[in-house]
């Protein structure tokens, strides 16, 4: 009975955030759910709606291509990732982002200077021909900014006479497997099938180091709110899937079978190192256990009102600041570092207290495992 109420739980917490990934991107695996209805993002913008036609002409002649419906399969992070392309006399000129769901430290990396630059001073053709790097760290992103270009200038060269082009970008990233993929990988078998077997305090050691080092700083995999309502509104797009479905079979499988908390205590990257920080000092804050309940009631409360923020249509930019994020230095939002900060420093005095009395993530684990 009680494996029951387990897998009621979990489902209770997919369809939970089926909602929210509806409610964001009105999205499900990949398919448009009342298409016609704008995003929340797109409603909570200042600037009017952009039109669905992909080419216009403004003002001194220039040329717009809007990739909205050319780009429409393609996406980011955390969704589309439209773009308006400006051409002078059959020359790119300037390329700027539409309002768009992505997530914002990550897409951000597409407009620091160079990376739009590369296709300026170019014909349509010169341009759909140049070759541009995806940006570490923010593959997803760049890449759907690299085929949101693609496909608004295939469309362009289409529209302009039925010039040949290669055939418009796909809107999944490419999947060319490295040593970065592999190591995660190993790591992440690691933390799931070693402690099953063995316990050992030096090979714990090792493991958190592992999963601080290469599932954190290296790769920039975790569980996270951005990262479920993520797969659950584009679906699985390519292998790079696989890492972090693993975790999440640890995060949700394993608990089914009775290892419950196993992702949260073997494998959570910032988990890793709250308890690795802990064990650098010996002096402790002893809570009382009329302290601890309150601590845990509160986690409690402030998951069901971020959860109630995002149902209600607001509030979905908390998931990016999870300090999770911290680990990918150069995307990571100000407010994600500072959290994580604070909560190493503090985990020196009280063993993992982001994990045991804030982690929004961690609350939704533990509402899965309920018996």
């Amino acid at each position: 009975m009680s494996r029951l109420y387990q897998f009621l739980g979990l489902l209770t917490c997919l369809l939970m955030l089926t909602a929210i990934a509806l409610r964001r991107d009105g999205r499900f695996w990949g398919r448009e759910i009342d298409a016609d209805q704008p995003s929340v993002q797109e409603a909570s913008n200042e600037e009017p709606a952009e039109t669905a036609m992909f080419l216009a002409v403004e003002g001194e002649g220039a040329e717009v291509i809007n990739t909205t419906v050319p780009g429409r399969e393609i996406n980011g992070y955390s969704g589309p990732t439209p773009l308006k392309i400006y051409l002078k006399d059959g020359v790119v000129i300037r390329i700027e982002p539409l309002p768009n769901q992505d997530t914002p430290d990550f897409f951000s990396v597409t407009l620091e200077k160079g990376f739009r630059e590369q296709w300026y001073g170019k014909t349509a053709l010169e341009a759909l021909e140049t070759s541009v790097t995806p940006v570490t760290n923010a593959t997803y992103s760049s890449t759907a900014f690299i085929q949101n270009v693609q496909a608004g200038l295939t469309a362009y060269l289409a529209a302009k006479g039925g010039q040949e082009a290669p055939a418009p970008a796909v809107s999944k990233p490419p999947w060319h497997p490295t040593l970065k993929f592999f190591c995660g990988l190993l790591v992440a078998l690691a933390a799931a099938v070693l402690p099953c077997f063995l316990k050992n305090k030096y090979c714990r050691i090792v493991q958190l180091v592992l999963n601080v080092v290469v599932l954190g700083c290296w790769c920039g995999a975790f569980v996270s709110h951005t990262l479920l309502v993520k797969y659950l509104a584009q679906g699985v797009q390519d292998w790079n899937a696989l890492l972090p479905l693993l975790l999440l079979a640890m995060a949700f499988i394993y608990p089914l079978f009775g290892r419950r908390s196993h992702y949260c205590m073997q494998a959570c990257p910032f988990g890793s190192l709250q308890e690795l920080a802990g064990k650098c000092s010996r002096k402790k804050l002893r809570i009382s256990p009329q302290w601890l309940k309150r601590l845990d009631a509160f986690r409690q409360i402030l998951w069901a009102m971020l959860l109630m923020a995002m149902w209600c249509g607001v509030g979905f930019l908390w998931m990016d600041n999870e300090p999770f994020s911290a680990f990918l230095f150069r995307t990571a939002p100000p407010v994600a570092l500072a959290l994580a900060a604070g909560f190493t420093l503090l985990s020196l005095f009280v063993p993992r207290p982001y994990c045991r009395f804030v982690c929004p993530t961690g609350s939704l684990l533990k509402f899965a495992e309920q018996e």
